[in-house]
């Protein structure tokens, strides 16, 4: 049972990931001109109104669009600039036939953009929602919206835990949600050492606590945007910040760690003196995983098996009892099925793979692995996927990317 839900939530975060990706790729699109010409269709399931509404626009040849200071206006399609001829056309072909919304909702983006050379491209592409969409738009502007995927993905990243890290060569403020280390803020400032205990210090710790509230603080209502606090530093100056905090922050320090390193490898430190303490998020998981593995590896290199050709070698000879790939791992695996040839994103192709027959499957390895086990339910065997946001994800994605714990 252990090793079934180790493998539904690596198919989970793979959901996860590739909603990510995607999302990042339409973040990264949108017109260097003037227009109106990309439309953005989320419908939650089950939002047969929204989807009616959406229909009779497109009957009556009409878009909604999105003016300056967020005001919404209804126009003829023709606004949408030289392509609105096929860009509604396109639009009616998907939408018009649509009856029954996906289950996790539809999310459709259909548009012409115009790149910083001048150079006119168009992007037509259906995304699929790991979990329920819970807010819908139909909207054109001169990007395409993903806001209710953003909030799809923030809330199934779990809970937030903000990172101060205050030493003598400054302060670094990141932050903590599922697998995913982001530094907010890095202000350097070079304290002298000999100042820790002066009173004068006080205007440095006023210094400070503008930019904790800054980043941990909502401005207007006060509210703590975290879950929870970390303070971390090499010598007494987090622990005088700890002093100081106000209440609303105060209330949230779940741990004040002494770390000997400085700036992110300080973080890193950090994170790794908190995994009994915080065990529910993922990416303390990950360490404590990734703690085992290399310490089995040092202790008996003959339990781990390293690289794709010997991972497959223990996994079809089912001595593989934990499987561990690196969560972007850029790997295919390519057979005409009496061989198989691997290769990797951003290297030469191998010559063998001239020599496969045809016809033959291309998919990338962690894909690959992660169906064969939902399907075949391989006893015995778990898979999990680690990032590279703490400095043993670092180390496997480097050394490994894949690799095996033998039984």
């Amino acid at each position: 049972m252990a090793q079934k839900q180790s493998v539904n939530d690596s198919i989970a975060k793979m959901e996860y990931l590739r909603l990510a990706q995607n999302v990042l790729e339409v973040d990264r699109l949108q017109t260097h001109v003037a227009g109106m010409s990309c439309v953005s269709v989320i419908i939650p399931p089950g939002d047969q109104k929204l989807l009616a509404d959406v229909k009779k626009h497109l009957n009556d040849g009409t878009v909604v669009i999105c003016e300056e200071f967020g005001k919404f206006e209804t126009v003829q399609f023709q606004k949408m600039g030289k392509n609105a001829d096929e860009l509604m056309s396109q639009l009616k072909k998907k939408l018009l036939s649509l009856n029954e919304i996906p289950k996790n909702g539809l999310v459709y983006f259909n548009g012409f953009y115009t790149d910083e050379d001048g150079v006119e491209h168009h992007y037509a592409h259906t995304l699929e929602a790991f979990r329920p969409l819970k807010t819908g738009i139909f909207l054109a502007n001169y990007r395409f919206h993903t806001e209710p995927l953003h909030k799809l993905l923030d809330e199934a990243a779990g809970e937030a835990i903000g990172i101060i890290l205050f030493d003598y060569t400054g302060l670094l403020l990141a932050r903590v949600k599922g697998s995913h280390l982001q530094t907010l803020q890095r202000v350097a400032m070079q304290i002298p050492r000999f100042r820790a205990t002066l009173q004068s210090t006080d205007s440095l710790y006023i210094r400070v606590m503008e930019f904790v509230r800054q980043t941990f603080q909502d401005e207007k209502t006060k509210q703590v945007n975290v879950s929870g606090l970390i303070l971390a530093g090499n010598d007494k100056l987090h622990q005088r910040l700890n002093e100081t905090l106000p209440k609303e922050l105060k209330d949230k320090v779940l741990k004040v760690v002494n770390v000997k390193s400085e700036e992110e490898e300080g973080v890193h430190e950090a994170l790794e003196q908190l995994i009994d303490q915080l065990p529910h998020i993922r990416i303390f998981q990950e360490i404590a995983l990734l703690q085992r593995f290399f310490q089995i590896r040092k202790d008996s290199p003959s339990k781990v098996a390293v690289g794709p050709q010997a991972v497959a070698a223990a996994v079809d000879g089912k001595q593989a009892k934990t499987l561990i790939m690196f969560e972007d791992l850029k790997v295919h695996r390519v057979t005409d099925r009496s061989r198989v040839v691997y290769w990797e994103e951003g290297i030469n192709k191998p010559a063998e793979l001239e020599k496969l027959g045809e016809p033959h499957s291309d998919e990338l390895l962690t894909h690959y692995y992660l169906t064969l086990a939902n399907k075949l339910d391989l006893e015995g065997l778990s898979i999990e996927l680690v990032g590279r946001h703490s400095r043993l994800g670092i180390a496997f994605w480097k050394d490994c990317a894949i690799a095996a714990v033998l039984k």
